[in-house]
């Protein structure tokens, strides 16, 4: 069946509005796409129940988990709500409740091993800025050379989880191993900018005007923590998320 996706576009600019951040509105303009795709018509063509069954057949069938539910609820809802002024009963009820469980914990011990492990400098002074100072791993990807105070011992971090800007300790062995790997590169901005490649793939002396690719640092960590030997399931599940603190 033939689809009009106008509303998408409409709808991604509508998001940008309420003031959202972009990755936000990506979600969940997403969570909507999806749901035009599994029933092959136009958002504004599916009904209240239809909504409710879909939602159940990724809890049930996709196995979602409570989470990636939630968020798909919220974008759902944005969408009738905003676009469409409907207000079924459903987004009232609706909810997913997560599973209240205790946060995986390295000891420190596995954390020094997940250190030792991590290659190359690059990724070892990453995953130390991570630890030391409890920072996710978008937060510690997108620090500035600015966003150092070197006089009060500080990092700033701009709009962090919920949007909000914080301010963290930063230890001074940390410190001083961000100035020794800034020094490998000298970017004027940023503390890990992401290296050039030519069209074979190879790196280049120049460094381009971002960052690393989130993923390239989730993959980091991945290879630390499988050289390490380290099996806790949770932890494999929550690398986007520092999962413990120690001071080095």
């Amino acid at each position: 069946m033939e689809k009009n996706n106008k509303w998408y576009k409409q709808f991604t600019d509508k998001l940008e509005l309420t003031g959202l951040r972009p990755r936000t509105v990506d979600v969940y303009s997403r969570a909507v796409k999806q749901l035009q795709d599994h029933y092959d018509r136009n958002p504004e063509k599916i009904t209240e129940l239809e909504v409710q069954e879909y939602l159940l057949y990724r809890k049930n069938t996709s196995k979602w988990a409570p989470a990636t539910l939630n968020t798909a609820l919220c974008g759902i809802r944005y969408y009738y709500q905003m676009m469409l002024n409907v207000n079924w009963e459903l987004f009232r009820i609706a909810k997913f409740a997560a599973e209240n469980k205790l946060p995986t914990v390295l000891t420190k011990e596995e954390v020094d091993r997940i250190l030792r492990c991590a290659r190359p400098f690059n990724n070892y002074v990453y995953l130390v800025l991570v630890y030391s100072c409890g920072l996710r791993l978008s937060e510690a990807l997108n620090l500035e050379v600015s966003d150092i105070d070197r006089g009060r011992m500080i990092i700033h971090i701009h709009r962090g989880k919920g949007a909000k800007d914080r301010l963290v300790p930063l230890p001074h062995s940390t410190l001083k191993l961000l100035e020794r790997y800034w020094k490998t590169h000298r970017h004027p901005r940023f503390i890990f900018p992401r290296t050039q490649t030519n069209k074979r793939g190879a790196p280049v002396n120049d460094l381009a005007d971002d960052t690393v690719n989130k993923g390239c640092a989730q993959n980091a960590m991945r290879n630390a923590v499988k050289k390490a030997n380290i099996n806790k399931k949770e932890f494999q599940s929550i690398l986007c998320d520092i999962v413990t603190l120690h001071t080095f």
